[in-house]
């Protein structure tokens, strides 16, 4: 009766632990981590886990009836090295789509350095077929932390491609944080690229004042003089702040000068107010226009009215000519008449000599 009453007890035991262990197995393949924000490390526009964040390991046994990406995953992230970033993102590739949901949910619950880089990759994947339904799923999981903000981002792309309209509808439309920046500020630039350009530079009034705006603001009124120059000088020309305002000015005059340099230096000198950003952007549209037609540059030059700007054009084509070809650059100063304007060509050449 005895030895009955301890086989059953035993059997009972036994049940009770394979019962637990594949309860733990199912529900969790990382412990938990007092870090849940385990910061982000961009290699190659890839995420990574922060190698200053102590290793998070996982058990080391996984239970056959896991998925394959699942047993993978917990090989990669008990890895340490600076390959782990790449393998979680061939990982991701190897996904069968049917399974990418059921994943996320699990990655995403574990809060964890390696299991939060997967998830950022595999939003991403299934942003390239269904970018609304990413979003959608993102803003309701993903915190508004650096792996958040990655994921905003990276879904704009395909998204702007295939739904240029429904992305921008859906990033006005988000509450005012990191996830809602990253979102606005990869889909202005893609927008942009598109040559959308207003709708470019609509999206960046959600992004904070700051640098990250300027660049969007600016790279979007490049776009936009691509195609429409007057439009975009119109517009940027009531930019409130004048250093973004003369910087835009200057990058759309040197834009000109690459493909016109005619052009671009008298964009510069008759759009553009004194200061360094015309100044740079006048030296590097003459030395273009000297690199292919020194002799036409210097026609240019020699009709500029007396002043700061004449010199300073002068100065750089000579500097290009002289590298040029040296012998025609001081041909053409020798037939100056002698005064200010030979001295600045002159002084040009010596300075190249030393």
């Amino acid at each position: 009766m005895h030895a009955k009453h301890h086989l059953i007890h035993g059997i009972g035991f036994i049940v009770g632990l394979v019962l637990t262990f594949k309860s733990f197995a199912q529900t969790s393949f990382l412990p938990d981590s007092t870090n849940e924000t385990s910061k982000l490390i961009q290699s190659n526009d890839q995420p990574i886990a922060d190698e200053t964040m102590p290793s998070q390991k996982v058990p080391v046994m996984a239970p056959s009836q896991l998925p394959d990406w699942e047993k993978r995953f917990i090989e990669i992230a008990n890895e340490d090295g600076s390959q782990q970033s790449e393998l979680l993102r061939e990982l991701a590739a190897t996904v069968p789509e049917d399974q990418i949901q059921d994943a996320l949910g699990k990655l995403v619950a574990e809060k964890a350095g390696p299991a939060m880089t997967l998830v950022v990759f595999l939003g991403q994947r299934w942003a390239e077929k269904s970018p609304a339904d990413a979003a959608q799923w993102a803003e309701a999981h993903m915190s508004d932390d650096t792996f958040g903000n990655n994921l905003f981002s990276k879904i704009m792309v395909p998204w702007a491609d295939k739904d240029l309209a429904g992305a921008v509808d859906w990033v006005q439309q988000l509450s005012a944080n990191g996830n809602k920046t990253a979102a606005a500020s990869s889909l202005a630039t893609e927008a942009a690229t598109l040559k959308k350009a207003v709708i470019a530079i609509n999206l960046a009034t959600n992004i904070p004042p700051g640098t990250e705006r300027d660049e969007v603001l600016n790279y979007s009124a490049q776009q936009w003089a691509a195609t429409d120059r007057d439009g975009a000088v119109a517009w940027i020309n009531q930019v409130q702040d004048p250093v973004l305002r003369e910087k835009m000015l200057g990058e759309v005059g040197v834009n000109l000068g690459v493909q016109d340099p005619a052009a671009g230096v008298k964009f510069v000198a008759s759009e553009m107010p004194d200061g360094k950003d015309r100044d740079m952007a006048m030296s590097n549209v003459i030395r273009f226009w000297a690199a292919s037609a020194p002799a036409d540059a210097a026609a240019w030059v020699e009709q500029l009215p007396d002043g700061p700007l004449r010199d300073l054009a002068l100065e750089n084509l000579m500097d290009t000519w002289g590298r040029k070809n040296l012998t025609e650059a001081r041909q053409w100063m020798n037939q100056l008449p002698a005064g200010h304007f030979h001295d600045i060509a002159a002084n040009a050449l010596v300075q190249l000599a030393k």
